[in-house]
């Protein structure tokens, strides 16, 4: 298994907009094949700060994901409202 785990720092004046757009881009990411699980964080001290956890069988799954027509629009909805472009980890559990 392997988590990702992304940093999205969003346009302080979009944030109602970035949720809502979360919404219907975690039901594109869950219908994805090889997703185990998602959890999406706002942060405390930064409330402009996301984090997305995506739980992936293996990383390939994830690879073949960021090829895919759903990716795309997975992007398309939210990517619009990013400050900068997002931080991402992935990361096996020991």
């Amino acid at each position: 298994m392997v988590t990702e785990h992304v940093f999205i720092k969003v346009k302080p004046e979009n944030i109602g907009d970035f949720i809502a757009a979360m919404e219907e881009g975690q039901s594109i990411l869950r219908s994805a094949y090889g997703v185990r699980e998602i959890a999406f964080h706002r942060g405390v001290e930064s409330d402009n700060l996301f984090m997305l956890l995506i739980e992936w069988n293996q990383i390939e799954d994830h690879n073949a994901f960021t090829k895919t027509a759903d990716f795309g629009k997975f992007g398309g909805l939210v990517g619009q409202y990013f400050q900068e472009k997002p931080s991402i980890q992935h990361f096996t559990r020991l």
